[in-house]
């Protein structure tokens, strides 16, 4: 377990981004990493991010990736992070690896799902090591009804395993439900 990391899950539009937002002292400089694509022709999902962006401080710094590996590795004691979210992020890993395709059309969920065990472990190991706050934001998948699509029971039952192991090592782990956050951890 590592004292550092908070977790802040919850389901779409519970208020968890706005909570985990609340989290850094006044006046602390913050990194926020967003792990979104940029959906460049999506007008509502640029809405939508440019929405996030203005309601953060001016003094925090943004960082677009989904290399969390790195990012944790070169952070150092004092900083403080903003994940947001593991959710985008575990959906970029699998679009990397050209999950989706290779689920859909070579049934090679094993494969894939070993590729995502490895990623899901280098994370939680960066997580456990390091020195920075880090507060990270995971939608909560559990509760709906299971999907009758293959690739999305893939993904829900990939990022269920993940915001486990992420739970974790986390010191605290708080539930988000429209806009009240429980501390679970």
């Amino acid at each position: 377990m590592n004292q550092n990391v908070t977790l802040v899950i919850g389901g779409a539009r519970s208020g968890k981004s706005h909570f985990a937002e609340s989290l850094p002292p006044q006046n602390q400089i913050v990194t926020y990493i967003a792990t979104a694509p940029k959906f460049e022709i999506d007008p509502e999902w640029q809405i939508r991010v440019a929405t996030h962006k203005d309601r953060r401080p001016k003094h925090w710094s943004t960082i677009e990736t989904i290399n969390l590996d790195q990012v944790l590795t070169e952070s150092k004691s004092g900083d403080f992070l903003i994940i947001d979210c593991l959710t985008l992020w575990c959906s970029a890993t699998i679009d990397e690896q050209n999950g989706w395709a290779r689920i859909e059309d070579n049934g090679e969920f094993m494969e894939v799902e070993t590729e995502l065990a490895a990623r899901f472990q280098n994370l939680t190991m960066s997580l456990a090591a390091t020195l920075s706050q880090v507060v990270i934001v995971t939608n909560e998948v559990g509760y709906g009804i299971t999907p009758d699509s293959t690739t999305v029971r893939f993904f829900r039952d990939q990022l269920g395993k993940l915001n486990i192991a992420v739970a974790k090592i986390a010191g605290e782990v708080f539930q988000v439900t429209a806009g009240i956050p429980v501390k679970l951890k």
